[in-house]
């Protein structure tokens, strides 16, 4: 005997629960990832990545 109202209520409570993982900064992207800020080149790493050495 489940009611609509209780499947519902789970459904709002996991959409919000999801939800508060959407907003914010995505954080630094992994080392092989393709740079939108690169100009060119190894040693122009752009403005995202660590210093390549060079």
């Amino acid at each position: 005997m489940t009611s609509p109202l209780k499947h519902l209520i789970t459904a709002l409570a996991a959409a919000l629960l999801l939800a508060g993982c959407a907003p914010g900064e995505g954080g630094p992207p992994h080392p092989g990832a393709v740079n939108p800020y690169s100009s060119g080149g190894f040693s122009d790493p752009g403005p995202n990545y660590p210093d390549t050495g060079r």
